[in-house]
């Protein structure tokens, strides 16, 4: 464990020194979990947080990628650090996911003040990645004065991204219905700028028209009024627009004490999700639980058992569960 925690603690100290290598193998344990991950995260949270982190998310197929090369390109060359942080799918199936940041990111790629990183979701919800948090406060830490995260394509329910960073951004495109429906569901609430990329589609300003009636019907939790911008990122349009209602909402939030309301909700999940992973970590290691795993599967699979009662066991070996039902024993293949 000494060792270990002075493997961390040298990471640490070279990211504070904008090392992008030790940055990168740090994002590894975090993305990788396990009792590194923890640590690190622990450490972490001593930084304080000096970054304006801004998440971008919509519907497939808008342009987010493009709209964040253009913000990223404006904000180096205003001689700002940036960090780019792309959440992409993770397959289902085979549990890859496609990583494309270099193609996505070709304008800005290689300049000395940005770092990217891509992530997969892991089949987590939300648009985003259950490591994204620490790979965001990694690039704090590196001191990155901006932090953009790109989430994978959303829908009604999935806006995970707004509970991580300060402003969240909602594009979308003209002739998509659908997003807007969405947006009527609650979505809009979740999202402090509104964008209509592809500005130069002859129906933008159709859906243009659409938005501002939903804003003008909706309601921001903290009484922020969102903004609507039109963009065609491929060409830089509307970027100076964006910035300004970027830079507008962080303004609106240091007057009311640089508090992001949705911060506090996200933090009593996170305590919450730590819980869970560290009473899962402890049941795995006390009753050799991966390793009877592919048992317990099939029992459940077979019929002759169900996943209640045999966690209910699980947490009876582990003297956590006091009260379990009338009869929780269940096979164990290794014998022990």
């Amino acid at each position: 464990m000494a060792a270990e925690r002075l493997i961390i603690n040298n990471l640490l100290s070279k990211v504070k020194q904008g090392n992008k290598k030790s940055a990168s193998w740090l994002m590894r344990m975090i993305e990788d979990g396990g009792p590194q991950a923890g640590a690190i995260l622990s450490r972490l949270y001593d930084f304080s947080a000096t970054a304006h982190r801004i998440g971008i998310t919509g519907w497939p197929g808008v342009g987010k990628s493009t709209l964040v090369n253009a913000l990223a390109k404006a904000y180096l060359d205003e001689g700002r650090r940036v960090g780019i942080v792309a959440v992409d799918p993770t397959s289902p199936y085979s549990g890859g996911s496609l990583l494309g940041d270099r193609d996505r990111f070709r304008d800005v790629d290689g300049h000395p003040d940005l770092f990217i990183r891509s992530m997969a979701t892991r089949g987590y919800g939300g648009g985003v990645g259950k490591a994204t948090r620490g790979i965001v406060k990694v690039m704090e830490a590196m001191g990155q004065d901006v932090v953009l995260l790109e989430t994978v394509g959303v829908g009604q329910d999935q806006v995970g991204v707004s509970a991580i960073v300060d402003t969240t951004i909602m594009v979308t495109a003209p002739g998509l219905g659908d997003f807007l429906q969405s947006l009527k569901a609650g979505v809009l609430e979740a999202g402090e700028i509104l964008v209509v990329n592809k500005a130069d589609n002859p129906n933008a300003e159709q859906t243009a028209a659409d938005l501002t009636a939903l804003i003008e019907m909706g309601r921001h939790p903290d009484g922020w009024k969102p903004r609507l911008v039109l963009t065609v990122a491929t060409r830089g349009t509307g970027i100076d627009d964006l910035l300004k209602s970027i830079r507008d909402h962080r303004l609106f939030r240091q007057q009311k004490g640089g508090v992001n309301p949705r911060h506090k909700i996200a933090a009593r999940q996170e305590i919450l999700d730590m819980i869970r992973e560290q009473c899962l970590n402890a049941v795995a290691c006390r009753t050799g639980l991966y390793t009877r795993l592919p048992d317990l599967v099939d029992q459940v699979f077979q019929g002759r058992q169900d996943p209640l009662r045999i966690a209910q066991a699980l947490l009876k070996e582990c003297n956590l569960c006091d009260d379990p039902s009338e009869d929780p024993s269940i096979e164990d293949p290794s014998g022990e």
